[in-house]
């Protein structure tokens, strides 16, 4: 058994399920954590990540991390300096201990084992048949070589991890089987951590996932057998008859063996569905009035330089279509929604960004703010300055009296409706000024939009030392 690493160990293997799976299991350990993919060491030296695709956009926001860190990570002069800025920006002042999960780091094992001396490597292996079957389904379709070329990554993987072992690494892997640790998540999981170095507890096989592509919340049995309700018989005769150098992970179950239920669909957020009828009318009003917020919104970001590559949050109300167009502005991938105020509800108060982990080049929100108190609003600047990157931005339209107080101006007519005296909340720019001062941000931009129900747009970026 290898000495772990205090900062690092990677996870690779069969990607659908079985690596994801362990991952989960690893973030519930107390000072470990990982993004999704990270691909670090496929490139030949830190420098030269960035022309590694898809993995360079894949870890932009898969570990949350604006332009700025990784351009600080990638000039790192060694792979361990490389993991030890990755850590000290995905999560600034924790000290925490990472893990790459990156599956196809087993085609190329011996070599990215060689790039990190010393650091432990967990591999995950399925039962080709399953393994094929998840792969349909992420396709959506059967494309006409779907077999060969099946087989073909599949034997690849196992030549590298075969190649690992000839180099003689064989002490620094752990072989895990995802049935295994699917019908048996408490004995697969205490061998993982006790192979790390890590304490287990047997509740981290319960988790709410972090990623879309993991169903139910935690490890199941479900999905081991799966395929034989989509798959035929001589499909899988094929599949075997094409891994036969790779018989010792086929799988078969034991007798008696009942998987569990699929797990269904997750529930909405509950502080959504408690609001009332008439907030919801409300927020809809302030979000959307006459179709004009979300566009008029949008062309202002774009407009104040966002770039393909930005990482942008967005926290506006779910009734404002806005991210739409931020989305389209952005990489595939790193434009990122989230309810804010619905997690704080259901959060007891508090900071519902605090676990992403992330750092945004850009935070948008569009009609957020009107229905916070002052409390809340404080709250929320606090939060998106600890999300910022530090040459990012805050973009929000929000309702600002006149002067000190609510604004007091009578009810707009426009485009043919009527709108109220005054909307839910009111802050004046002065407040503004200070309760962004307070938690870190300078008022840089406070423009009028023309926007119907008399929203302005601001805009705020984080003090720098001195300010």
């Amino acid at each position: 058994m290898p000495n772990p690493s205090p900062l690092l160990c990677l996870v690779c293997g069969f990607e659908r399920g079985g690596t994801t799976t362990v991952s989960e299991l690893l973030c519930q350990a107390p000072g470990v954590a990982a993004g999704f993919e990270g691909g670090f060491l496929l490139a030949r030296d830190p420098a030269s990540f960035p022309a590694v695709e898809p993995y360079y956009g894949m870890a932009l926001r898969g570990w949350g991390l604006a332009l700025e860190d990784m351009e600080y990570i990638c000039s790192a002069p060694k792979w361990e300096e490389l993991y030890r800025r990755l850590a000290a920006r995905f999560r600034p002042g924790e000290g925490v201990r990472i893990f790459d999960k990156t599956p196809r780091y087993m085609e190329r094992l011996a070599d990215v084992m060689a790039k990190v001396p010393g650091v432990p490597v967990v591999v995950i292996v399925r039962d080709p048949r399953a393994l094929f079957w998840s792969w349909l389904k992420r396709a959506g379709e059967r494309p006409a070589d779907w077999l060969a070329t099946y087989a073909g990554r599949y034997r690849s993987y196992a030549a590298g991890y075969a190649a690992a072992r000839d180099a003689g690494l064989q002490s620094r892997l752990l072989l895990v089987r995802h049935e295994d640790l699917s019908l048996r998540p408490e004995d697969e999981g205490r061998r993982i951590f006790s192979f790390l170095g890590l304490e287990f507890d047997p509740s981290y096989v319960s988790f709410s996932p972090r990623f879309q592509n993991v169903r139910g919340a935690g490890v199941t049995s479900a999905f081991v057998l799966e395929y034989r309700d989509h798959l035929t018989a001589g499909e899988c005769e094929e599949i075997l008859q094409a891994t036969a150098a790779c018989s010792d992970w086929w799988w078969e179950p034991p007798k008696e063996f009942a998987p569990a239920a699929l797990p269904g669909e997750q529930a909405s957020s509950a502080a959504g569905a408690a609001r009332s009828p008439e907030e919801r009318r409300l927020r809809r009003w302030a979000a959307v009035v006459a179709a004009g917020g979300p566009g008029l919104f949008a062309e202002r970001v774009a407009a104040s330089g966002l770039r393909p590559l930005d990482a942008v949050l967005d926290l506006s109300v779910h009734f404002a279509r806005s991210g739409e167009g931020l989305a389209r502005l952005v990489e595939r991938g790193r434009y990122r929604r989230l309810d804010w105020e619905a997690r704080l509800r259901s959060g007891g108060g508090e900071s519902p960004l605090a676990g992403l982990g992330a750092r945004f080049d850009l935070v948008a929100a569009h009609s957020v703010l009107p229905f916070l108190s002052p409390e809340e609003f404080s709250l929320l600047l606090t939060d998106v300055a600890a999300a910022l990157a530090p040459s990012g931005r805050f973009v929000a339209t929000l309702f600002l009296a006149d002067g000190e107080g609510h604004d007091d101006r009578p009810t707009r007519q426009a485009r043919g409706r009527s709108f109220p005296d005054r909307p839910p909340y009111h802050l004046s720019e002065q407040a503004l000024r200070a309760r962004a001062a307070a938690a870190g941000l300078s008022v840089e931009v406070v423009e009028e939009l023309g926007h119907p129900s008399g929203q302005r747009l601001v805009v705020l970026r984080l003090l720098s030392a001195g300010e």
